[in-house]
């Protein structure tokens, strides 16, 4: 995420900003914040101009007070070290992307997150306390996890998601997911990951796995159901016909990927797939697949 049009150092305060769409609040300098930095602000007419804010890592904010005086903020990324609550985002009326990339304790006060209603939800190591105020009120119709390290994922349901990206997880299960009205999963980084394991079969519109090494992909074409599969950057060993036997699969993108072409098991009678990607494969292989396949777009990278 990238905010480099208006640059704040708390600790040597302008008395006027003309500030622009984006903003970041620092503190590099490493001097104390002093006094009631939000009256700087107050009267500044540019400040209804700002959509996008950032608050660094050196930033020494403890709570989100300041963002009231811009009112008009959607986007949200906090990465300060010294935050201890998240009080303040309850007046962004009209916050839609929310992003927390921080290691809280378990004294971090999440609450406010219950009360929120957002487009887009990311998060970096969920805490237990992190995981109550989730499924205690949060509504969101995108959400991204990373460093998800155990546990099932049933504090997601009552959020509403359809669309989950986790990102460098470590995995117990996967249940939740069945009753969720999830449409788009990814898997991002997830080297440990072998498989999903659920009570009921997964279906989703589109499901993806990238650089997910250890991957058991006929254990996945088992628990899930998808029309758009991509695999990328994964470099265990599966068959083509595994990828395929998804009953509802119309689009599949394999790229630098361990897939094996299993020519005795690959079968396109009654398939509802209507185009592919495919990488590396050699110019043989591909006019093979080509004559195997009938009317389906086959394109090689």
């Amino acid at each position: 995420m990238d905010f480099s049009e208006t640059y704040i150092d708390l600790s040597s305060l302008d008395e006027f900003y003309d500030f622009e769409e984006d903003v970041v609040l620092d503190n590099s300098s490493g001097q104390i914040i002093k006094g009631d930095v939000s009256k700087l602000f107050e009267n500044s007419e540019s400040r209804n101009r700002v959509l996008r804010l950032q608050i660094e890592y050196d930033c020494e904010l403890e709570n989100c007070e300041i963002l009231k005086n811009f009112p008009n903020l959607d986007t949200v990324a906090i990465y300060g070290k010294r935050m201890k609550s998240l009080k303040g985002l309850e007046y962004l009326t009209k916050l839609d992307l929310l992003v927390l990339d921080f290691n809280r304790d378990e004294n971090f006060d999440y609450s406010i997150l219950s009360t929120l209603s957002l487009g887009r939800f990311e998060i970096d190591n969920v805490t237990p306390k992190a995981k109550q105020e989730i499924s205690s009120g949060l509504l969101a119709k995108e959400i991204k996890i990373v460093g998800h390290d155990s546990g099932d994922l049933s504090y997601l349901i009552n959020t509403g998601f359809e669309s989950l990206e986790i990102g460098n997880g470590k995995f117990k299960n996967f249940e939740g997911l069945e009753k969720s009205r999830l449409r788009k999963l990814g898997f991002y980084t997830c080297k440990s990951l072998s498989s999903i394991n659920i009570p009921e079969k997964l279906s989703v519109d589109f499901l993806e796995f990238e650089t997910c090494n250890k991957l058991n992909f006929d254990n996945i074409s088992k628990a899930v159901n998808c029309k758009s599969l991509r695999l990328s950057n994964c470099k265990a060993h599966f068959k083509l016909s595994s990828a395929l036997s998804m009953d509802n699969l119309e689009r599949v993108v394999l790229n630098n990927t361990g897939v094996e072409l299993d020519w005795g098991n690959i079968q396109f009678k009654d398939s509802k797939l209507k185009e592919g990607y495919i990488s590396p494969i050699s110019k043989g292989d591909f006019k093979r697949l080509e004559s195997y396949s009938g009317k389906i777009k086959w394109t090689r990278y």
